[in-house]
């Protein structure tokens, strides 16, 4: 629907070869972004129907959704120093490839 709107031949005429329009290449973002988060706020209204109509309360939802971000906390405390050594190691050695990868790319 947006390429419609926005590239229609009646608004502004058809793009020459080559032809580069960013008015309209702004606009006609704008509207995909604008249709996506208009898709994904129904989705998200459906799937909360479909939650309430099952049974499940908004103040259920959030005791769950709370109840299960204290388990990925408690996950994460549970791992041991190794555990976190070795993540931290990994960590460095990208920032390192990442660095020598810079100082190539600048020669």
């Amino acid at each position: 629907m947006c390429f419609e709107d926005i590239y229609a031949e009646a608004k502004g005429g058809p793009l020459e070869d080559g032809e580069i329009d960013l008015e309209r290449k702004r606009k006609f973002e704008t509207c995909l972004r604008k249709e996506e988060r208009e898709k994904r706020v129904s989705s998200n209204r459906e799937k909360n129907k479909k939650k309430m109509k099952e049974g499940e309360t908004r103040e259920e939802r959030r005791k769950r959704k709370k109840a299960a971000r204290a388990l990925e906390a408690a996950d994460e405390e549970s791992k041991s120093g190794t555990e976190k050594e070795e993540e931290e190691e990994d960590a460095n050695a990208a920032l390192e490839m990442l660095a020598r990868m810079d100082y190539e790319a600048s020669r």
